[in-house]
């Protein structure tokens, strides 16, 4: 009775993650994508569809599921069980691990690529007339393996870290049924862990919760009293929506900025 009355009260993001691990499996599959450019063009589908992919994906998961998965349920963000303080500490480091593994992972990728980002600047060139090197897109635009640095521990360190990050938020109801939800949309994904070729390896698009972590570990919910102030801090810190998703950028920045001093360092000597 407990299971049919949990599946009553989230019947509604439990039919909208459905929908959404479905579309975007489909979305990544090699006779959807050859179904889209017979109806399409062969152009579109390999210079603009992994940046429309990207960005539905964005949209259907923050904008609807989640806004829809934690909205309807206010309640249920109180939390299950309060965690002694040397485990609250340990969950926490833990919490802050998986998102640094996710930004090291989007900045170790070509995250230009990786977004569809360069795919449609190549495309915008393509129509506007001017040359471009066409390289060989496949894998939704991604044409090489990333296999060193975190891609060497963990296949998909993405949707590690993802699953991860909810698996360490507060114990609240809410929580744990978006944590099954996307843990149950993994184990259906099955193929992206096994592969028939390494080069049918496929990376999905960004689908953890962009500021919704106000809504996944609440700061309003009262913690053991004797959690290190440092980490609560920098826990905290990470809850700013803003900050979520600034940081990886600011580090893209960077990283851009470095090379082209180092390249202008290189031609001036």
């Amino acid at each position: 009775m407990k299971l049919v009355s949990l599946l009553g009260e989230y019947w509604a993001s439990l039919a909208a993650f459905g929908v959404f691990g479905l579309l975007h499996s489909i979305g990544a599959r090699e006779p959807f994508k050859n179904a889209l450019a017979r109806w399409t063009s062969p152009f579109f589908v390999e210079h603009f569809w992994r940046f429309f992919y990207c960005a539905l994906s964005f949209a259907a998961l923050y904008y609807g599921i989640a806004a829809l998965h934690w909205a309807r349920h206010p309640e249920n963000d109180v939390w299950l069980m309060v965690y002694p303080d040397w485990l609250w500490q340990a969950i926490t480091v833990l919490h802050l691990g998986s998102v640094a593994l996710m930004y090291v992972a989007f900045i170790q990728s070509d995250y230009l690529e990786f977004l569809g980002l360069k795919q449609a600047w190549k495309g915008l060139a393509a129509l506007l007339g001017r040359a471009t090197r066409q390289p060989n897109l496949e894998l939704f635009g991604t044409h090489r393996l990333v296999t060193g640095g975190v891609y060497a521990w963990v296949r998909h360190p993405m949707m590690a870290g993802g699953l991860l990050f909810l698996m360490t938020s507060g114990p609240s109801l809410n929580n744990l049924v978006y944590t099954v939800m996307f843990a149950a949309y993994l184990h259906g994904n099955r193929r992206l862990l096994r592969g028939a070729a390494p080069a049918q390896d496929l990376r999905p698009g960004l689908r953890l919760l962009p500021g919704a972590c106000r809504r996944v570990c609440p700061a309003r919910v009262a913690v053991a009293s004797g959690v290190t102030p440092m980490l609560e801090r920098l826990s905290e810190y990470f809850y700013d929506p803003l900050v979520f998703w600034g940081v990886p950028f600011a580090l893209v920045l960077l990283q851009a900025g470095a090379r082209r001093l180092r390249s202008w360092v290189r031609r001036r000597l």
